[in-house]
């Protein structure tokens, strides 16, 4: 894993960056029981805990990616271990799956093998965005890009911090933000790609940020729409956390 020396550097397209592969390939299927499982791929700061709010209200039992809770923080671990057996296990105990590890990693395709008639989700936004959104996430309590990340560790984001730490090879924000970037970008094609060539039916690509929701949730999950607002959240201009870096 690269530390600070790696800041800066340029990804290469066939280059591995955290748990992000570089080609698609064809899944053997194990046919197991899983038919109406949904499983939010896309990355944290994508509408992750929009679409969990959505899916509770469809009446789903959603393992949510909260760092409160106590499966947040072990299935980041599981994640980088590699404990795919542990990891499925979990997911006998849900119907939903949003967040980390379920989005910004190569585990859809274990899912995809383990659960091929579930239905996938997988959230979105303009890459910039999504970049300015992550950086507010690690600045929640420093703004400065060189030690924010382990000041976001040592605030207690244990699980958080190890993880992003393995999937950008990264120890500080300093300097990364190409690099992050280009990870969040190829790992977006790998996505739509992969389940474009495994010509999967219930893959459903969401764009919550941008003003999806309901109706597009709705018809692909053949669900009635709620007579409810949809759940938007984690906005952060709404997170008094946020320290501004508008001056950065």
């Amino acid at each position: 894993m690269a530390g600070g020396g790696c800041s800066g550097s340029g990804i290469k397209r066939h280059q591995p960056v955290g748990g992000i592969r570089r080609r698609t390939k064809i899944i053997k299927i194990d046919n197991r029981i899983g038919d109406n499982k949904v499983f939010g791929i896309g990355f944290s700061k994508t509408g992750t805990t929009s679409l969990e709010n959505a899916l509770e209200l469809l009446g789903y039992n959603v393992c949510r990616g909260h760092w409160k809770l106590p499966h947040t923080f072990y299935l980041h671990a599981l994640y980088v271990n590699k404990d795919y057996d542990e990891i499925y296990r979990l997911t006998k105990h849900f119907d939903a799956f949003a967040d980390a590890p379920w989005g910004g990693t190569d585990l859809y395709e274990k899912l995809y093998r383990w659960y091929p008639e579930a239905y996938y989700i997988f959230t979105s936004r303009d890459p910039e965005s999504w970049y300015l959104s992550f950086e507010k996430l690690i600045t929640m309590f420093d703004s400065d890009l060189k030690t924010t990340l382990g000041t976001y560790y040592a605030k207690g984001m244990f699980g958080s911090a190890y993880f992003f730490e393995h999937i950008f090879r990264i120890k500080t924000l300093e300097n990364n933000k190409h690099r992050i970037i280009e990870a969040y970008k190829i790992h977006t094609e790998e996505v739509i790609n992969f389940f474009h060539q495994q010509k999967v039916k219930r893959f459903l690509h969401l764009k919550i940020t941008e003003g999806e929701d309901w109706a597009k949730i709705c018809k692909f999950l053949n669900k009635s729409i709620p007579d409810k607002p949809f759940p938007h959240a984690n906005q952060s201009k709404h997170n008094p956390n946020y320290i501004s870096n508008t001056n950065r």
